[in-house]
């Protein structure tokens, strides 16, 4: 059984032989088997649920689905149903608020990050599933990161508030769009400025939605400037009309004031009985917990409670008005530890109604949304049997209940790294969250699909590991987890092939640095090598045998640090002993990483300094050898098309860029690096482009022909970021981070070139033929290869499972013949 690419002669009367006479004349099949899909529900609700029509109640999660969160469903009895799941791509990203419906019965909401600029979008979704991007924010003057939910104005049009850009200060915006996507910026904040007293005309960074007032007015709220101090810079409460006039109404105090009215209001204002408004603040006052306040329409403010330890603290979602005139909220600190639910009446007095415990929920950071009938449905972003969040609901005579946990995947979701072979013939890697404590887990899988946890990270065991595993010598396996140990910086950890866990190394202690992205590389002094993406910024680090840290070099920006900054790619061995690497930031031209050579003891040199053009930018994976000597690898962005690159560079640091992205069917942004095949080519993955923007599996050749092998179309994947593992088998193995039946990733196996079998059934060749289902393909065959264009079809026909039989009857009383496949357009 040989592979496709390959031309089989049969000696129908004697011995066979097989004859490899073609490498370009025959195009190689693919076949691509999904042989494992994690689940990933939706997770970590941060907006406030709105009710629909049907009355189930809709909402959004900043995590889940395929990583980038999701739209999601859940009835009055806690049934919850992922409806759509963002791909970080052109429809956005981490959807921080809810959903508002319009006059036309669909939903619009905002995603804080993706769309065609990556600051974000507007979208609007029908409960039929499709969403729609009405507007991607473009930075500057139009904007960017929305983290606040649309308000309907009484104009039918919606308007909102963006965190980030509006003008230089980037201080953010309001602005409004219409149903099918038109913008208008209403207004663009000026932004806090330390050390000028008075505080400026406005401070800027809006986090929350606008309130429309009885006079048709807005109303919000701004949280000011990140460096806040003594008493500059801590919000303030605004009022803006439909054309953009923009009044002060009133500017909080420092957070550091103990008898201040709070600082940092992130929440939203709501309109109470008496025509006043009614909101909170995330910090400040007596007891630094934050405030419940009442504002009149020309900004006197009235502190109504001050939170302490005890009944409440940090509430970040609006406040809801019940059927008795009292307002309901949410608070994410205080009772527990875990956050509260209180009442609290326009004259303040306040009530709590429950204490999280973290079973039933923790860290609620939304608002409650009533029902009609005097209860009130909500989510807690964290806590619930699987650490995921919960739906719950309280009812007017304070009876609170659970409904249902959002679950994460109790497997793991969204594996980020690529996966490594044991010596017993099965993979390892990881994923970077769900597992029972949803800070990832490590796994075993067969290859046939059978998959194991061997361990569910618990944040000071380490969380979210993204770099590959490696074995060292004593056959354990090693890996970095980019968050967790006891600084909450990461974690060097050992996992016994029984799946006993040891924390080896935290980080962020004096002297390391902080957050390792990529895996470990074993030297040839059988000690571990790998960097951190902080600290330096970025450092690389030693682990030697008796599992002590040695920080060997700290790396720099730019100018005369030319070695460049953030070094999130794993580090490849060279024959030479030395380590060569790349970083994703810094360099001669600044921002745009380099490539470098490392010796043992963390002497660095700069081999090439990306330009941010035709070369590419800022390359995220590590470098792979090729059978040359020369060193090959990709950038996440630059090129031609601003879409990523295949370069290779010499030890010298003689750069060539091999292939430019196009964001087509090609793929774009390639997150990983290269595998060296069998046949000397190499191979890769793009973690977008493709037919719908899930990224694409691709050969290149050493001098830079390029071809697509595989297409991903969510179902079978989507968006992997991991390297290719060429397998023992001569196959390829690989991860996806999103994607797949489960929609938290999958771990698939890619067979370049079919196989084809003959065999003799009384005299007659039976050539059995596998390949990717779905594929057409060709067979051919000639009783002589000269001239090299003679020959002759068999059949050409879509293989409609892996494997097809046929009978050449014609080769009967031939002595020789040669067949070849050929996949087919």
């Amino acid at each position: 059984m040989k592979r496709i690419g390959m031309v089989f002669h049969v000696a129908i009367l004697g011995v066979w032989a097989f004859l490899c006479v073609c490498n370009n004349g025959c195009a190689q099949s693919v076949r691509f088997d999904v042989l494992y899909s994690f689940t990933n529900n939706p997770e970590s609700p941060y907006g406030t649920l709105i009710q629909g029509p049907d009355k189930n109640f809709y909402g959004t999660t900043v995590s889940g689905g395929w990583g980038y969160g999701t739209i999601f469903g859940v009835t009055t009895n806690g049934s919850i149903t992922t409806l759509y799941s963002f791909t970080g791509g052109v429809n956005g990203e981490n959807p921080q608020a809810g959903l508002v419906q319009g006059t036309d019965g669909n939903f619009y909401g905002t995603t804080q990050g993706g769309g065609s600029n990556n600051f974000g979008t507007v979208f609007k979704w029908s409960t039929n599933g499709s969403l729609t991007t009405l507007y991607s924010f473009t930075g500057g003057s139009g904007g960017a990161y929305p983290y606040a939910a649309l308000t309907l104005g009484s104009d039918g049009t919606l308007y909102g508030t963006t965190y980030g850009g509006g003008n230089s200060s980037s201080a953010g915006s309001v602005f409004k769009v219409t149903t099918n996507g038109f913008v208008t910026n209403l207004y663009a904040f000026s932004g806090g400025v330390i050390g000028i007293s008075p505080d400026p005309p406005d401070e800027g960074y809006p986090t929350s939605a606008l309130t429309l007032g009885p006079d048709g007015n807005f109303y919000g709220t701004t949280t000011g400037s990140s460096f806040t101090v003594e008493t500059e810079n801590s919000g303030t409460i605004y009022e803006i009309t439909s054309n953009g006039v923009m009044t002060t109404l009133y500017w909080f105090s420092s957070q550091f004031d103990p008898g201040g009215d709070g600082s940092v209001p992130i929440a939203g204002l709501s309109l109470g009985p008496d025509g006043n408004f009614y909101g909170t603040t995330d910090a400040g006052s007596t007891n630094g917990f934050g405030t419940v306040f009442k504002v009149t329409t020309k900004g006197v403010l009235t502190t109504l409670v001050a939170f302490n330890a005890t009944n409440g603290g940090a509430s970040r979602g609006k406040l809801t008005l019940g059927n008795d005139n009292n307002f309901y909220g949410t608070s994410g600190s205080g009772g527990n530890g875990y956050g509260t639910i209180f009442q609290v009446t326009t004259n303040g007095r306040l009530r709590d109604l429950h204490f999280f415990a973290g079973v039933d929920g923790a860290y609620p950071v939304a608002g409650l949304t009533p029902d009609g009938s005097g209860n009130f449905f909500g989510t807690t972003s964290g806590g619930g049997s699987n650490v995921c969040g919960t739906f719950f609901e309280v009812a007017g005579n304070v009876v609170f209940t659970a409904i249902s946990s959002f679950t994460g995947g109790a497997h793991g979701a969204n594996p980020q790294a690529g996966l490594i072979q044991g010596p017993d013939g099965d993979f390892y890697g990881t994923t970077g969250s769900g597992g029972t404590n949803n800070s990832g887990t490590v796994f075993k899988v067969t290859t046939n699909g059978a998959l194991t946890t061997m361990v569910s990270f618990n944040g000071l065991n380490g969380a979210n590991p993204y770099g590959d595993l490696a074995f060292g010598n004593d056959g354990e396996i090693y890996g970095t987890a980019y968050n967790g140990g006891v600084n909450q910086q990461g974690v060097l950890f050992r996992v016994s092939t029984n799946g006993m866990l040891t924390p080896l190394v935290p980080f962020g202690n004096a002297g390391t640095g902080w957050n390792p992205y990529a895996g470990l590389t074993l030297g040839t002094d059988g000690n571990f090598y790998g960097t951190t993406e902080e600290g330096g910024p970025g450092t690389a680090f030693e682990l030697a045998t008796n599992d002590v840290l040695t920080t060997i070099h700290f790396f720099g920006y730019s100018g005369v640090n030319v070695d460049g900054a953030l070094p999130d790619g794993k580090l490849a061995l060279g024959p030479d002993g030395a380590f060569y690497g790349t970083t994703f930031w810094g360099g001669a031209y600044w921002n745009f990483g380099t490539v470098f050579r490392m010796l043992t003891n963390g002497t660095v040199a700069s081999l090439y300094s990306f330009t941010g053009g035709a070369d590419g930018a800022n390359p995220r994976a590590g470098l792979t050898w090729g059978y040359n000597g020369n060193l090959y690898g990709t950038t996440e962005g630059g090129g031609g098309n601003a879409s990523g690159v295949v370069f290779t560079v010499t030890t010298n640091g003689s750069f060539t860029t091999l292939h430019s992205f196009t964001g087509g069917s090609d793929g774009s942004t390639p997150y990983a690096g290269l595998t060296l095949g069998g046949d000397g080519n190499l191979y890769g993955s793009a973690s977008g482009g493709g037919g719908g923007n899930y990224g694409t599996l691709f050969q290149i050749t050493t001098n830079g022909t390029f071809r697509t092998l595989v297409s991903f179309n969510g179902t079978n994947g989507a968006n992997p970021k991991g390297a290719l593992t060429l397998g023992s088998d001569g196959n390829f193995y690989g991860t996806t981070v999103s994607g797949g039946s489960g929609d938290g990733g999958v771990i698939f196996r890619l067979v370049v070139g079919g196989t084809i079998n003959i065999t003799l059934s009384n005299g007659t060749p039976s050539i059995t033929v596998s390949g990717q289902t779905g594929n057409r393909y060709a067979l051919d065959y000639t009783d002589s290869l000269v001239p090299s264009n003679n020959w002759v079809s068999i059949t050409t026909n879509t293989i409609s499972s892996n494997s097809q039989s046929y009978l050449d009857t014609s080769a009967l009383g031939i002595s020789n013949r040669f067949y070849r496949l050929r996949l087919v357009p």
